[in-house]
């Protein structure tokens, strides 16, 4: 029986803080650009916000690139991801700020978007540019494949929960690290707002 380097890393057991996951879906036929739009209705700070995550994503010039476009409404001139507004109220003492619409298609497509919560906007805690762009490069994340580091425990939100497979796997990216990677851009509740190097390895891994 032969295993690769590779598939000895996966049989490893999980370790819960540290590793980059990916779903079982990917964005296929690369190189690829990929449109975004914002809803008017962020404002001036979502409109700043999503400038400054595209610019936070092309410039690891990866297989993917993002360009902007105009928020199509009722459905007409879509982009292949839409940042949306919705607005909900805190719960538990907690907020979310975003909501990501899913993962990568059967089709090799990026899920369609997701949504910031523009309660967030009016608390004392409201986001600076920088924190917004974080939010949504973390959805960004999402769309194109990739699962929470702290899916097996939700930590960073101060749980102790495994969000399992969820129906779209969760599959190690091999050369991530094996230490605690709390300052990673995909911990389920952050608080980081720019990728650290290693969301950067997992990036130029798969894309």
């Amino acid at each position: 029986m032969f295993f690769t380097y590779a598939q000895i890393d996966e049989l490893q057991p999980a370790d819960p803080f540290a590793k980059h996951y990916r779903t079982s879906r990917l964005v296929t036929s690369l190189p690829r650009v990929i449109t975004i739009s914002v809803d008017p209705d962020l404002g001036t700070l979502g409109s700043d916000a999503l400038d400054e995550t595209i610019t936070m994503y092309n410039n690891l010039n990866l297989r993917l690139t993002f360009t902007r476009v105009t928020f199509g409404r009722r459905g007409r001139n879509k982009a292949d991801i839409e940042v949306t507004e919705f607005y909900e109220l805190e719960s538990g003492g907690f907020i979310t700020l975003g909501r990501a619409a899913g993962f990568p298609t059967r089709k090799g497509d990026p899920a369609k978007g997701f949504g910031i919560n523009s309660r967030w906007f009016e608390l004392s805690i409201s986001p600076t540019v920088n924190e917004l762009a974080g939010t949504m490069a973390h959805e960004i994340g999402h769309c194109i494949g990739f699962r929470h580091t702290d899916y097996q425990t939700r930590e960073s939100c101060g749980q102790n929960v495994n969000e399992g497979s969820a129906g779209v796997g969760a599959i190690y990216i091999s050369g991530t690290p094996t230490g605690s990677d709390t300052s990673s851009l995909m911990q389920s509740c952050g608080p980081a707002i720019d990728f650290n190097n290693n969301d950067i390895f997992a990036l130029e891994a798969l894309y």
